[in-house]
């Protein structure tokens, strides 16, 4: 590797040492954290980034985004080596999907299950551009047949094929495939859709229409319950020959947030009530969500002190954290487990204004 590639390897891994003073043991056991760090070095800086907590077990998740807009020749360049040294093969495809035109970004989830050595192996979740997403259902899945196949190199099976239009002819307007996943790094490596626009009447039709195998009545009471918390909520299903079992509710508020949010706090603490979350855990999120500055850390990215000094006192990088989204797992009528989706990212602030508003709300965009 030259050493611009290793200068980017270094520098994330140094925002993830910066930030473990906010992930205590109760999000993130130390060795994970450790095992996070490991993957960090093999990847560039990328702008957006965070981690992934099952709160009803010991399992973590390391998640990165590659947006078309963080794609700069240098990133590329270290892509490219990640690629040719990866005898998988997955890196290549993730490249490649990177140039297809319905793919705005994709986010690669890096599974840390207790025990189990890192693995270099991502999930890939692709959001599809505003004009595939918006395009009518006869054409819609052709998009989905080109991602499956770029990333997993196989043909779509043809009863897949059949369920995927389905899925769209059932989907009501307001209803959109907003992300497509490929659970890459699990042994079934299975598809799973996201999708968004559904009231909570509108899931339980949708998922009447789609023949999914489970009983809805504890479904509607459970979109119900959540839906009073939070201000959306997207629907995720695993897709084969058939609907899978297993349903995923994605709560989250409106795509422009603010890091000091009380509502998280209502939302956490109704998991705490439903016996999702421990308090610990609570109070350990509800610490991650603010802003770390350069001039308050004792730990900041060596890398950065330099670019900072571009710019004299007038602005300050800082890293932004906030959590951006809870799940819940549905199986045989119950909620199987429970997760928060939280991350960070880098920005620049005027010095003045955060020395007079050091509580102040930033509103931040990493949907």
């Amino acid at each position: 590797m030259d050493a611009l590639s290793n200068y980017n390897s270094v520098a994330l891994h140094s925002l993830i040492r910066t930030l473990a003073p906010f992930v205590p043991n109760e999000l993130i056991p130390d060795k994970q954290y450790q095992r996070i760090g490991d993957i960090s070095t093999q990847l560039p800086v990328l702008r957006v980034a965070g981690f992934e907590t099952d709160l009803t077990r010991s399992h973590t998740g390391f998640v990165v985004r590659l947006a078309a807009s963080d794609i700069n020749s240098v990133v590329r360049r270290q892509l490219l080596f990640v690629a040719r040294h990866d005898p998988s093969g997955v890196w290549d495809s993730i490249l490649k999907v990177m140039d297809l035109p319905s793919v705005i970004e994709q986010w690669l989830k890096f599974d840390l299950p207790p025990g189990q050595n890192s693995d270099s192996m991502p999930s890939v979740f692709c959001r599809l551009t505003d004009a595939m997403i918006n395009d009518d259902y006869v054409a819609a899945p052709s998009y989905i047949h080109e991602i499956i196949e770029t990333l997993s190199k196989n043909k779509v099976e043809k009863s897949t094929t059949v369920l995927l239009d389905r899925i769209y002819q059932a989907l009501p307007p307001s209803g959109e495939v907003f992300q497509i996943g490929l659970l890459l790094a699990r042994q079934d490596k299975g598809l799973r859709l996201l999708i968004r626009g559904l009231t909570p009447e509108a899931i339980i039709g949708f998922l009447k229409t789609i023949e999914w195998p489970g009983d809805l009545g504890p479904v509607y009471g459970m979109v119900q319950c959540w839906s009073k918390v939070t201000d959306l909520i997207f629907l995720s299903i695993d897709v084969g020959s058939r609907v899978g079992p297993r349903l995923g509710l994605e709560l989250k508020y409106h795509k422009h947030f603010v890091e000091f949010d009380p509502r998280w706090e209502r939302l956490l603490s109704a998991f705490v009530a439903s016996g999702l979350c421990a308090p610990k855990q609570k109070d350990a999120l509800l610490h991650w969500s603010g802003i770390t500055r350069e001039s308050s850390s004792v730990c900041w990215p060596e890398h950065l002190k330099g670019a900072s000094e571009w710019f004299g006192n007038e602005f300050e990088p800082v890293i932004v954290r906030a959590i951006n989204h809870a799940k819940i797992v549905i199986d045989e009528g119950a909620i199987a487990t429970a997760k928060v989706y939280y991350g960070f990212y880098l920005n620049w602030e005027q010095t003045a204004d955060l020395d007079m508003q050091n509580n102040r709300k930033i509103r931040v965009s990493v949907e």
